[in-house]
């Protein structure tokens, strides 16, 4: 069953849900469409994945020194640029 778009919470809404920052009351209602609703799903989903990797950025931040971070960084891009220019690494 398609769900009428306009029946949908604003993005503010599923973020807040997605954070686990509304009431009960609200928090209910806005489940309910959720699991009725692909789109709002796919984006409560999307908020709570961005959420986990936020929070596994900040995390990995805090624990580096910024010299540690700006070499794995480094690191990284070169490992980028390789791969484009020489393509993927056969497994």
């Amino acid at each position: 069953m398609k769900t009428d778009p306009a029946s949908c919470p604003e993005a503010s809404e599923l973020v807040a849900f997605s954070r686990g920052a509304l009431d009960a009351v609200r928090a209910r209602v806005v489940e309910a469409h959720v699991a009725s609703c692909a789109n709002c799903r796919e984006s409560a989903q999307d908020e709570q994945d961005s959420g986990t990797f936020g929070r596994m950025l900040r995390d990995w931040r805090s624990r580096m020194t910024p010299e540690d971070r700006s070499q794995t960084i480094d690191r990284a891009a070169r490992s980028i640029e390789a791969a484009r220019r020489d393509g993927p690494t056969p497994l």
